[in-house]
């Protein structure tokens, strides 16, 4: 699929969206009380977004997540990928499209704990459909 010629869109959505949209109104506040923002926040700040520059450019960019591991209530979903960020939090998103248009949803952003509710514990090994450093038992242990 040729993705040079295709206008590539971020949308963030649900959770992912007041996620961020918290993270923000958090660190502006402390930052206006001349406080330090918490470093923690900061960094998750900073890998979403560079999570979401990356998206921009390559919207297929995260690891795909196999099918056959999705919770029911993703089902619909014509896709599934995750991004690693700071602190083992993870970007969880969909690509969909036009012609002329690719549009890349992120739906949630989570630490260890909601991703492993999500997704849980898998008998496969290994959750994604192309090597990794790491493995669903890696991720929820």
């Amino acid at each position: 699929m040729d993705l040079k010629n295709k206008q590539k869109n971020i949308r963030s959505i649900g959770a992912a969206d007041e996620l961020i949209t918290k993270l923000e109104e958090n660190e502006r506040t402390l930052k206006s009380k001349d406080k330090v923002p918490n470093k923690e926040d900061t960094q998750l700040v900073k890998s979403i977004y560079h999570a979401i520059e990356l998206l921009k450019t390559n919207p297929f960019a995260g690891t795909t997540i196999l099918h056959k591991n999705w919770p029911e209530n993703l089902e619909s979903l014509p896709n599934l990928f995750h991004i690693d960020l700071s602190q083992n939090w993870q970007m969880i998103y969909y690509v969909t499209g036009t012609k002329v248009t690719i549009l890349s949803v992120i739906f949630e952003i989570c630490n260890k704990k909601k991703y492993c509710e999500l997704f849980g514990r898998q008998k496969e090994p290994n959750l994604f459909s192309r090597k990794t450093s790491f493995t669903t038992s890696a991720i929820c242990s």
